[in-house]
């Protein structure tokens, strides 16, 4: 799982994210980019896919397959949309999300409180990337 973080909002966080996930499916994987970014959740319009259903049907047990969205635009890239989710992330849909043997690039929201990084905390085995202004 590889968490694309930032303290900024507007700094690139889903662009890089969305990228980063094109480059992974060019080296011939599946990646699934999820957008875990509660405030400004727009992963889908970037990858031109539906908003529903999304995360939170995942945070709630539902199949994360049944949520998951192909980009048109970004060709072998599954996108998880925030879907009507209203806060942070939450601990359900991390734990499953860090199972899926395929790459996970999470979008995560902008800020560096507690609640902001909660996408940073739980997976078991992961990398973080930041982005931001220098």
């Amino acid at each position: 799982m590889i968490a694309i973080a930032g303290g900024k909002g507007g700094c690139g966080k889903t662009t890089t994210a969305l990228g980063l996930a094109g480059a992974l499916a060019r080296d011939g994987r599946r990646p699934l980019v999820v957008d875990a970014d509660c405030d400004m959740p727009n992963l889908h319009t970037m990858a031109k896919t539906d908003r529903r259903p999304g995360l939170e049907t995942v945070d709630s047990g539902g199949s994360i397959a049944v949520a998951t969205h192909r980009s048109p635009v970004v060709p072998g890239v599954d996108v998880l949309p925030a879907g009507d989710t209203s806060g942070p992330i939450g601990r359900t849909a991390l734990r499953r999300l860090d199972r899926c043997r395929q790459p996970v690039v999470l979008d995560c929201p902008a800020g560096a409180a507690r609640t902001r990084s909660r996408p940073l905390e739980w997976p078991t085995r992961s990398t973080r990337a930041c982005s931001g202004a220098s």
